[in-house]
């Protein structure tokens, strides 16, 4: 739904997102749904005096047409 929005009614080219590092469920998930890491990002983040890596993922529109035709066929 949110995709569909991105690329069907707002006409962007590119979606990126930024998830920690240590979150396997997510960094699964998002590549499940067609992202792609782009980069890492180390000690991104400061969380409760401890530094987070962080990963960026997207996903561009061609790839999500593709992905999208896949997925509901």
């Amino acid at each position: 739904a949110v995709l569909g929005k991105a690329f069907d009614e707002l006409g962007l080219h590119k979606v990126w997102l930024m998830v920690r590092s240590d979150n396997e469920r997510g960094l699964h998930l998002y590549h499940q749904c067609g992202f792609r890491i782009e980069g890492q990002l180390s000690d991104e983040y400061e969380l409760n005096g401890h530094y987070l890596d962080m990963t960026r993922m997207s996903i561009i529109e061609p790839v999500y047409r593709r992905w999208y035709r896949k997925t509901t066929q």
